[in-house]
C-alpha cells in the first residue's frame, strides 16, 4: 500500500489500512507516536533533522501520531493521535522552522492534519525529494539523509557526491530538452507535423530523470491538446498523445499533448503560427500558461511530483516580428526587427510546489522572448508583478 498523492486524499480510513494491513516503515514513510518539542531548540533541530533526512533522499512522509509495535519497532500497531489545540498556529509554525531552519530552502514541503476519535489528529508531513540540494540543518550544520533503516548523517564523500548530483539533473534536463525540440524540427515529433512556425512547450519533472521513472497511464484520461480540447487519443512508443487535426485522411497533425514515459509533458501547436510572419505575444503567453496549467494538473492525476521545469520554445520563426498590437514602443526605442534565429529557446524555468502562480514564474522566460523580439521586457505585467491577461 502506497499513500495518495493528493494530501487531501488521506483519510482516517487510510491510516488504519496502513495498521490493518501491515505496512512497515520504509525509506518514505516514518511513524512517530508523538509529535517533536517545538518549545526546544532540541525538539527544533530533531524535527529539521528529519524534514531533511527525505528531502535529501527519496522524499517521504511522516506520519506523527502512529503507534508502532513494542517488539517490530517499523509495524505501525495502532493509530493514537496527537493533541492539536490549533491547528493552523501548527501548520504556521512548522514552516516558519522549515524556512528559516534549512539551507538552502526545501522546494517541496507540505503539512496535512487527519482528525480521528476524541478531538485528536495525525499530522502529515510530506517532503518531497529535492534535486537542489543537499539541504543542512543551520543550526547544527549537520547533512542528513536515509534508508529503510532510518536517518543517517552524511560524510563528505556523500555530500560532495550529493552535490554532484544536483548539477547533473540541470544537464540532463537541458539535454533532454534539446533532444525532444531538435525531434520537433526535424520532423521526428510524436505526431506529422505540418512545416512552418510553432509553439513547443515541455513540463519537466525532477524525477524524470531516477532510474526507471515512469507514469500509470490508465490515469492520463484528463491529458488535452491545448486550446482544443479533448481531441483523438493515441499510444506510441514515448507513451500516451491526444492529437488534434482538421486533415484527417492526410494524417497531419495541427497540435498534440504527449505525456512521456519518464513524466514529461510535451504540446506542439501548428495552427497558431501557420502561415504567419508575426507573432502575437498575448496569443504566445497564454498558450504557454495554459500548456503548462494543463499539464500540472495531468501530472498530479498520474502522481508525479513537483518540482519541474517548465520549457517554452519558437521553432520555423526565422525573421518573424512581435505583434505588440497597439502598445506603444519605450522612448528612444529603435524599430523592432526580425528574429535572426530559427528555433527561439526560452530559459527553462523551476516550479517549487504545485501552488506557484505559474505567470509570475514565468516572467524571466517571457521577458527573454520579448527581448528576442526587440522589446525591454514583456508588457504583459503590472507594476506590483502581476499577470494582466486574462486566464
Amino acid at each position: 500500500m502506497t499513500l495518495p498523492a493528493k494530501l487531501e486524499d488521506i483519510t482516517r480510513a487510510t491510516l488504519q489500512a496502513l495498521v490493518t494491513d501491515a505496512v512497515r516503515e520504509r525509506k518514505t514513510v516514518e511513524y512517530k507516536r508523538d509529535a517533536w518539542d517545538l518549545r526546544s531548540d532540541k525538539g527544533k533541530k530533531e524535527f529539521l533533522a528529519d524534514v531533511v533526512s527525505f528531502a535529501n533522499a527519496s522524499g517521504g512522509d511522516i506520519l506523527v501520531g502512529v503507534e508502532v509495535d513494542d517488539v517490530q519497532k517499523d509495524l505501525p500497531k495502532s493509530i493514537v493521535g496527537i493533541e492539536v489545540s490549533d491547528e493552523d498556529s501548527l501548520k504556521l509554525q512548522l514552516q516558519q522552522i522549515v524556512r528559516g531552519g534549512l539551507d538552502p530552502r526545501l522546494p517541496h514541503f507540505e503539512l496535512h492534519l487527519v482528525a480521528i476519535e476524541g478531538g485528536r489528529v495525525v499530522l502529515v508531513v510530506r517532503v518531497g525529494r529535492s534535486w537542489c540540494g543537499p539541504h543542512m540543518v543551520k543550526e547544527s550544520g549537520r547533512f542528513h539523509s536515509r534508508t529503510s533503516n532510518g536517518r543517517f548523517d552524511l560524510d563528505v564523500r556523500e555530500i560532495r557526491a550529493a552535490m554532484l548530483a544536483t548539477e547533473e539533473v540541470g544537464k540532463r534536463m537541458a539535454e533532454f530538452r534539446a533532444d525532444r525540440v531538435a525531434r520537433v524540427v526535424a520532423d521526428e515529433a510524436a505526431m506529422p507535423l505540418p512545416a512552418g512556425a510553432k509553439f513547443v512547450a515541455h513540463l519537466i519533472p525532477e524525477s524524470a530523470f531516477e532510474p526507471g521513472a515512469a507514469v500509470n497511464f490508465a490515469k492520463a484520461d484528463r491529458l488535452e491538446v491545448v486550446g482544443y480540447g479533448r481531441g483523438w487519443l493515441s499510444h506510441n512508443f514515448d507513451g500516451v498523445v491526444r492529437y488534434y487535426t482538421q486533415e484527417v485522411a492526410s494524417g497531419i497533425v495541427s497540435a498534440y499533448s504527449q505525456l512521456l514515459r519518464n513524466g514529461s509533458v510535451e504540446a506542439v501547436d501548428c495552427m497558431r503560427l501557420q502561415g504567419a510572419t508575426g507573432m502575437s505575444q498575448l496569443a504566445a503567453e497564454k498558450w504557454f500558461v495554459n500548456f503548462i496549467e494543463l499539464s500540472r494538473r495531468i501530472l498530479l492525476d498520474v502522481e508525479v511530483q513537483h518540482p519541474v521545469f517548465a520549457a517554452c520554445s519558437l521553432v520555423g520563426v526565422r525573421g518573424f516580428k512581435m505583434e505588440a498590437g497597439e502598445l506603444e514602443r519605450p522612448r528612444g526605442l529603435g524599430p523592432a526587427t526580425g528574429l535572426r534565429t530559427d528555433t527561439l529557446m526560452l530559459p527553462a524555468v523551476r516550479l517549487e510546489s504545485a501552488d506557484v502562480d505559474v505567470p509570475t514564474a514565468m516572467r524571466p522566460a517571457f521577458d527573454v522572448m520579448w527581448q528576442a523580439f526587440g522589446w525591454p521586457a514583456s508588457r504583459n505585467y503590472a507594476k506590483d508583478g502581476k499577470w494582466t491577461v486574462a486566464r
